[in-house]
C-alpha cells in the first residue's frame, strides 16, 4: 500500500509540474501553420521564390538566398544528382529528413538565381523560348543554365546548349560562319549572342571542358582555333578573378602552340596567289596586274602572317577588284580557279584541326 501510495504521489506531482501549458493558437492561425510547417527544419529556409513555390509541390529545394517548392518527379524524371538526394538515407541513426510543411527539405549550395533559371527551363523551357532557336539567348545566360544543369546531370539542357554552340562554332565546314568576328554581336539566325568576342571563345572552351573534360563536344577545336588567334595574355591568368575567364594552362599551352602551326598553314592556303604570279593560268595583262595587286595588298594587311587561315579574305576581296581596279581585276578563270584551290586547302586546314587542338571526336575527313 505505501508502494501504491508514493506511486500515485509522484504521479500526482509530474501531473502537477506539467499544470502550466503553452498557450495553444487556433488551428488555422499563419502564426500555427509556419510553426508546424519548420518543425522538422534544423535551421529556417531562405526566402520562397515568387513563380517556383508550387502549392502541390512534395520537394523544396532550399538554395544559398531562395527556396523553391517543386516536384520530386520532375527532378527525378531530369536529374540523377536530384534523384539520388531525394533517395539519400539519413546520415547518421535516428536522423530524420528535414521538412518543411510536410515536404522534403533539399539544401544546396547554389545562388538562387542559378537554380530558377535552371527550373525554369525545366517547367516552362518551351514557352520560355530556351528549345526555340528563334528567340536567341546571350551566352552569358547560356552558361549559367549549362553550368547548373552540368551540376546535377540535365542532359537535354547540356546537349541543347552544346547543339546551340555548334552552330556558331561549327563542325562542318560552312565557311561564313568560320570568319573572325562572324559571330559577335547580336546576328540574325543566330542561336546565341555574344556580347564580346574573347570572353565568348574563352568561356565557350570552358564550357565545352566543364560538359566533358576528356571528350569535349566537337565544338571545341573551332572555339579554340579562334582562341589561338588572341594575345597570351588575354587567354591565360594564373589567379583569375571571379569576373575574368582564363583557359587552363593545359588548354593555354595548346592554344599557344597551335598559332605558329596555324600562321604556317595560313601561308600555304594562300599561297595558289603568288604561284599564280610565277605560272600565270592566262596570258592577260589585266590579270596579271590584278594578281600582282592582290599579293602586294595581302602583304600590306599582313594576311600572310596571320593565324586564321579559314577567314574570308580571299572571297572577299578578289571579287571587289571588279569595281575597284577594273584595268586590274581577274579574268573569270583565274578567279574561281584560284578561289576553288583556297578553299579546298582551306577544307584540309578544318579537317586538321581535331590534330592541332587534340580533340579526339572530330571529323576526321575534309568535307565538300
Amino acid at each position: 500500500m505505501v508502494r501504491r501510495s508514493q506511486a500515485q504521489a509522484e504521479i500526482g506531482n509530474d501531473v502537477a509540474r506539467n499544470a502550466k501549458r503553452p498557450k495553444v493558437e487556433e488551428p488555422g492561425s499563419r502564426r500555427t501553420s509556419l510553426r508546424r510547417a519548420q518543425q522538422r527544419a534544423l535551421t529556417p529556409i531562405p526566402a520562397a521564390h515568387p513563380e517556383l513555390w508550387w502549392s502541390d509541390g512534395n520537394v523544396v529545394v532550399a538554395a544559398v538566398d531562395l527556396s523553391f517548392r517543386v516536384h520530386a518527379s520532375i527532378l527525378r524524371r531530369h536529374s540523377s544528382i536530384f534523384a539520388e538526394l531525394l533517395d539519400k538515407a539519413p546520415d547518421a541513426v535516428g536522423e530524420v529528413h528535414e521538412a518543411f510543411d510536410e515536404c522534403q527539405i533539399l539544401r544546396v549550395q547554389d545562388k538562387g538565381a542559378d537554380l530558377a533559371e535552371m527550373f525554369s527551363v525545366l517547367y516552362d523551357g518551351g514557352s520560355r523560348g530556351f528549345f526555340d532557336w528563334k528567340k536567341p539567348i546571350e551566352f552569358g545566360k547560356l552558361r549559367q543554365i549549362t553550368l547548373v544543369a552540368i551540376k546535377y546531370k540535365v542532359q537535354h539542357i547540356i546537349d541543347e546548349a552544346a547543339a546551340r554552340l555548334e552552330h556558331v562554332f561549327p563542325t562542318s565546314f560552312v565557311p561564313e560562319r568560320l570568319g573572325v568576328d562572324s559571330w559577335v554581336g547580336v546576328r540574325p539566325d543566330y542561336p546565341v549572342h555574344f556580347p564580346h568576342r574573347d570572353a565568348a571563345i574563352i568561356g565557350a572552351v570552358l564550357l565545352a571542358r566543364a560538359i566533358d573534360k576528356d571528350n569535349p563536344p566537337a565544338f571545341i577545336a573551332t572555339a579554340m582555333y579562334h582562341c589561338a588567334s588572341l594575345v597570351s595574355r588575354d587567354l591565360y591568368s594564373p589567379c583569375p578573378t571571379e569576373d575574368q575567364l582564363s583557359l587552363t594552362y593545359e588548354d593555354f599551352l595548346k592554344c599557344d602552340y597551335a598559332s605558329g602551326q596555324l600562321i604556317r598553314k595560313c601561308s600555304w592556303v594562300r599561297s595558289p596567289v603568288a604561284d599564280a604570279l610565277q605560272k600565270p593560268l592566262c596570258g592577260g595583262k589585266a590579270c596579271r596586274k590584278g594578281l600582282q595587286r592582290l599579293v602586294c595588298d595581302w602583304i600590306r594587311s599582313s594576311a600572310f602572317s596571320t593565324s586564321q587561315p579559314l577567314s574570308l579574305f580571299a572571297s572577299t576581296v578578289i571579287p571587289t577588284y571588279r569595281d575597284a581596279a577594273p584595268d586590274a581585276q581577274l579574268c573569270k578563270l583565274c578567279a574561281v580557279a584560284l578561289l576553288e584551290t583556297i578553299a579546298q586547302r582551306q577544307r584540309e586546314v578544318f579537317a586538321d584541326l581535331g590534330n592541332i587542338f587534340e580533340v579526339p571526336n572530330w571529323p576526321a575527313q575534309p568535307q565538300a
